[in-house]
């Protein structure tokens, strides 16, 4: 009989051990659930400042080819639109 209750006893301390575990890993998964979250926040943040990135380069790819266009035409005598303007305004008659 006392092996018996001796059994019963130990059968117990381990199905304590195996619900500590347990809760430990229940703890576990919350915490890589929380972080999981946390990582993919992070990615949509990242993914709105790459989005923001290639929309300022392309701005400044089209500036930068806006000044090569005026670079351009001034190498060439050619003029731009606000020179016009310019020469239209001295070449009028008062």
């Amino acid at each position: 009989m006392q092996k018996l209750e001796h059994r019963i006893a130990e059968a117990e301390k381990d199905m304590q051990a195996v619900l500590q575990q347990y809760h430990a890993e229940a703890l576990d998964v919350e915490h890589m659930k929380k972080d999981s979250l946390s990582i993919i926040d992070i990615i949509e943040k990242l993914k709105e400042s790459r989005s923001e990135l290639f929309r300022e380069l392309e701005s400044l790819e089209n500036s930068k080819k806006d000044l090569l266009i005026k670079n351009n035409n001034a190498a060439f005598g050619i003029p731009n639109a606000a020179n016009i303007y310019e020469m239209r305004g001295r070449n009028k008659k008062y």
